[in-house]
């Protein structure tokens, strides 16, 4: 059998320590998933990408860089949009930017909590959402479970009043489970930075309320007279303590004959992860 030639053995301790640099990464990595930023600059067309789930695809569609409301036929329930079961957070906030193309607002509205097991059936949502409600100065934070309307938690005064000149952004933030602690904000882009045209924040101790994790989302009704864009999502959840980086001390075998038996690799240092070992 052939000695391993010197190209080899590097080879090998270079993937060791690839390896022992890895585990370091294990912690980060768990919650890394649960932050989200899109601005929706994909070209034109129905199908909104990037991972989303479409209850009713023909509901919107990305139109110049950012998601257009456009179809009139299905209500708020079944036009949903949101992110796959996979990424589902508890502890959350959620933002999106909105842009009125008519004077009439209808219902623009954002979700968080929304239960992914029953989000696909038609006519049915359980989530927490805010919503303009049709009109310009007045917005609703609400709890919405299965196919009845959605009970409101807190009615939200918007001052100044909706228009089609400038940026809004609807926001909504919910962390815990007895209580379940809401905040919903209405803001409007002034002078480069975000402003609170209106706020509301509610402990929602119901027998009903939402305290399982879930997805973020946004939906409409059967208006088509505003856009999205720049869909946020930030997980509120504490991460663990992070692990000091490790430290590779020594390595061995430092080489192995190819073509041998299995070796057991012993690696001495410092700041491994209880996990790890």
């Amino acid at each position: 059998m052939n000695k391993p030639s010197f190209a080899d053995v590097r080879s090998w301790r270079n993937r060791m320590r690839r390896l022992v640099v890895g585990v370091g990464l294990l912690c980060a990595a768990a919650v890394a998933h649960a932050n989200l930023s899109d601005d929706f600059q994909r070209a034109d067309g129905a199908a909104l990408g990037n991972g989303w789930i479409e209850k009713t695809p023909a509901a919107f569609s990305i139109q110049s860089g950012a998601v257009a409301k456009v179809a009139a036929g299905n209500g708020y329930l079944d036009n949903l949009v949101y992110r796959p079961a996979v990424e589902d957070v508890r502890d959350v906030e959620a933002s999106v930017e909105l842009r009125l193309l008519a004077a009439s607002p209808g219902y623009p509205q954002i979700h968080v909590r929304i239960q992914s097991a029953g989000a696909a059936l038609v006519g049915w949502l359980d989530s927490y959402i805010l919503y303009v409600d049709g009109d310009n100065t007045r917005a609703v934070l609400g709890r919405q479970r299965g196919s009845a309307f959605v009970a409101p938690l807190a009615t939200i005064t918007i001052a100044p009043a909706l228009n089609t000149a400038d940026t809004f952004r609807l926001r909504l933030r919910a962390v815990g489970t007895s209580p379940v602690q809401l905040a919903a904000f209405v803001e409007r882009l002034a002078g480069g930075s975000w402003q609170v045209i209106g706020q509301a924040a509610v402990n929602d101790l119901a027998p009903d309320r939402i305290t399982a994790a879930g997805a973020v989302g946004f939906s409409g009704y059967i208006e088509t007279a505003y856009r999205y864009d720049n869909f946020v999502r930030t997980n509120l959840t504490s991460p663990p303590p992070t692990d000091p980086t490790p430290q590779l001390a020594s390595l061995a075998p430092h080489s192995a004959t190819i073509g041998s038996t299995a070796t057991t690799v012993t690696i001495r240092g410092s700041n491994f992860p209880s996990s790890s070992v």
